[in-house]
């Protein structure tokens, strides 16, 4: 489904919308063909599309293709209305939003609830089993497995890789399960907010209960809203843990009124960082960075070590920048020839100027395999880096000045950081081996793991083997040497 769909007055015909729900079908299940769940189970149930006038749209899809209103609902609270539409057992629902933008506006916020997005919806006999799948195959999901307020079933929502959403419906209980059954798992509890900081409010969302982990997620410049799966699976590790994300300075929810070198900084970062600990009233916490969150997490840890448990570096940066010398000499050996000629041929502004959003595209999909050592997970690669709302390259380059400005290195302020530090790295990592191994060699408590036939995203590649190295070193009372 292309995202650039048209406003209300330009809607498909009704071959056409079959057409859009078939492609989005076809989106949904081009996971694994051995999905859990009998994708043959899934069938169209319904259309929804985010209209700017309620009533036009209602009588122009009566008028039109003899749709039947049957439902209508107003929320004036969310200054939003819903009306249901209905023809030959298949449904139609248009939402208004007030002051909702068509869909190509600049960056408005929630690329669903713009005019010309389309929400496709499914049912499935077997709503569990698809949504564990779903998760398990690293889908973007942007509502976990609940109860409707409208019907009694269940249902879930993810995103696709164009930020479509996909709805899919399930009954309220399991068809032919026994009376005596036990009731499906409760989904992990989602809790969300905004801490205040310097100059911004800072949105955080945490997954699970217990002693609180904070996750910082790689970038820089890029939004937390694909780390969820991994926070979920994370927070079930051991005796469990609220493991809690937030978009960092500059992305996504947390947007700063001005974008320049004097609002992005590392000083200012960690700050950030701090405002939410307080908010959340913790004394201290176990923080886990990936990637460019690893350095993220060192920065920290150097500079609040009290407040700091336990450290879990995942596929982490360097100490220092060093690795930056190194890292697309060696992303373009990973990428393999024919990748880098593609990657080379869409960052060419002749070909980009046309369609740069296209072109960003096809550049991260030429590279996306440098990150992952198994091919079936590229796609989520992709998405994670264009889906909307997911990259904010300003933001990416002003940090990376910032740090350039102030000298980052961290090798010699790791040396008094004592408390215990797993570090977690790919065989296959784009990273040169001597970046996990200088960080190792500074943290005089550390430990320092290796993953063989893994890349850059390790929960992807070796799934038991990452989750089970981490759940150890959570469990594991290791105080540091005295």
């Amino acid at each position: 489904m292309s995202p650039h769909l048209p406003c209300p007055p330009r809607r498909p015909g009704p071959l056409a919308l079959l057409l859009t729900l078939s492609l989005a079908l076809l989106t949904l299940v081009a996971l694994p063909a051995q999905a859990e769940a009998d994708t043959a189970h899934l069938r169209p149930q319904m259309l929804a599309l985010s209209v700017g006038d309620l009533d036009a749209s209602v009588a122009w899809y009566g008028d039109i293709f003899a749709f039947r209103e049957v439902k209508r609902y107003d929320f004036p609270d969310d200054e939003m209305r819903l009306a249901f539409l209905e023809r030959d057992g298949f449904e139609l629902e248009l939402i208004e939003i007030a002051g909702t933008p068509p869909f190509d506006a600049p960056d408005p916020g929630n690329p669903a609830t713009r005019r010309g997005m389309v929400k496709a919806a499914f049912h499935s006999d077997d709503i569990e089993a698809l949504y564990r799948h779903a998760v398990g195959a690293g889908a973007r999901v942007q509502s976990e497995l609940a109860v409707s307020r409208r019907t009694g079933g269940r249902f879930f929502i993810l995103l696709d890789p164009d930020g479509n959403w996909i709805q899919v419906y399930g009954p309220a209980s399991e068809a032919g399960a026994s009376e005596s059954a036990a009731p499906p798992p409760e989904p992990a509890a989602l809790d969300e907010g905004f801490a205040p900081s310097a100059g911004l409010d800072l949105y955080f969302h945490s997954y699970g209960e217990g002693p609180p982990l904070l996750l910082l997620n790689g970038g820089p410049g890029v939004s937390s809203q694909h780390f969820p799966p991994l926070a979920k699976q994370v927070s079930a590790l051991g005796e469990g843990h609220r493991v809690i994300l937030f978009d960092q300075r500059g992305t996504a929810r947390s947007p700063l009124d001005r974008v320049d070198a004097t609002t992005v900084t590392l000083d200012l970062m960690l700050r950030d960082v701090e405002a939410l600990r307080e908010h959340l009233g913790y004394d201290d916490w176990v923080v886990m960075g990936h990637s460019w969150g690893g350095m993220y997490a060192m920065a920290y840890a150097t500079r609040h070590p009290g407040r700091v448990r336990k450290l879990i570096l995942s596929a982490s940066g360097g100490s220092t920048l060093e690795w930056m010398d190194t890292i697309g000499a060696n992303l373009r050996r990973a990428m393999g020839p024919d990748n880098a000629a593609l990657y080379d041929h869409w960052s060419d502004p002749a070909h980009a100027a046309a369609n740069p959003e296209a072109a960003n595209r096809k550049r991260v999909e030429a590279m996306a395999p440098a990150y992952v050592h198994h091919d079936e997970h590229v796609p989520f690669v992709v998405e994670a880096l264009t889906a909307p709302g997911a990259n904010f390259p300003e933001v990416r380059g002003l940090v990376y000045a910032d740090l350039r400005r102030i000298g980052y290195d961290l090798s010699q302020a790791l040396a008094a950081f004592t408390k215990p530090t797993l570090i977690l790295h790919g065989r296959q990592d784009p990273l040169d081996p001597e970046v996990p191994q200088r960080t190792h060699a500074a943290l005089p408590n550390s430990e320092l793991v290796w993953i063989d036939e893994c890349s850059h995203y390790l929960w992807l590649d070796q799934p038991e083997e990452y989750f089970s190295t981490i759940e150890a070193f959570l469990t594991k009372d290791s105080p540091p040497p005295s």
